[in-house]
């Protein structure tokens, strides 16, 4: 009786493990984006990343996260086209997504706590763009608020990351965004001539971002 009823336990400890598949987590954070395209680098545009997380558990070190989140995102330029010691940052382009990551994150050890990577890809839908320029007399090159009618509703991200697990409920996550896809292709694009005056207009733009993102289990 006593061999039956301890190996009857040890048989309830597994199962209940092995119940609880899947878990409800809140999400939130703060992206650093850039445009690709733009003629300009560094991740000079912040916005926050918020929404919910659905983890289906496959193994001790292996998970499977489907998110819901809405996405800030775009870039900050100056006006010319150069960049010299009078440029500043007085464009705000903002692209505010809806952005469903699909990522599989495999625990560094056995443990349900401790560092992580992930992999995967997420696809967004372009909510609504803002754009904040100057006067368009003023602006050499692009004006980007003629454009905004041509840029894609889609847009589609390689995503890895790396992060840690926080007393089994809590992490944090540090992810990179690579746009697979251009969200504006020029179609009347042409190479200005040599040491021509005229400014030449963008080709394409591309989505980069990272993220830093602070996760909570509610279930």
């Amino acid at each position: 009786m006593i061999y039956v009823n301890s190996s009857f336990g040890q048989r309830s400890r597994k199962l209940n493990i092995q119940d609880k598949r899947f878990s409800l987590a809140l999400t939130s954070g703060i992206n650093f984006s850039q445009i690709d395209g733009d003629y300009f680098t560094g991740f000079d545009q912040t916005g926050i990343s918020a929404g919910l997380q659905v983890e289906a558990i496959l193994s001790y070190r292996l998970l499977l996260s489907i998110g819901m989140l809405y996405s800030q995102k775009g870039a900050k330029i100056p006006h010319g086209v150069v960049v010299n010691a009078a440029s500043r940052n007085d464009r705000n382009i903002r692209l505010n997504y809806v952005e469903v990551p699909i990522l599989l994150r495999s625990m560094l050890n056995k443990k349900s706590t401790g560092s992580f990577f992930e992999i995967g890809g997420a696809f967004a839908r372009l909510s609504n763009v803002t754009i904040k320029e100057n006067d368009p007399k003023t602006i050499k090159g692009t004006v980007y608020n003629e454009i905004v009618p041509e840029f894609s509703k889609a847009d589609f991200n390689i995503v890895a990351g790396v992060g840690f697990t926080v007393r089994k409920r809590g992490s944090v996550t540090l992810r990179y965004y690579y746009g697979i896809n251009l969200f504006y292709k020029n179609p009347d694009f042409e190479l200005p001539i040599p040491f021509s005056p005229n400014v030449k207009e963008v080709e394409s733009l591309r989505n980069y971002s990272m993220s830093i993102l602070a996760s909570y289990r509610i279930l």
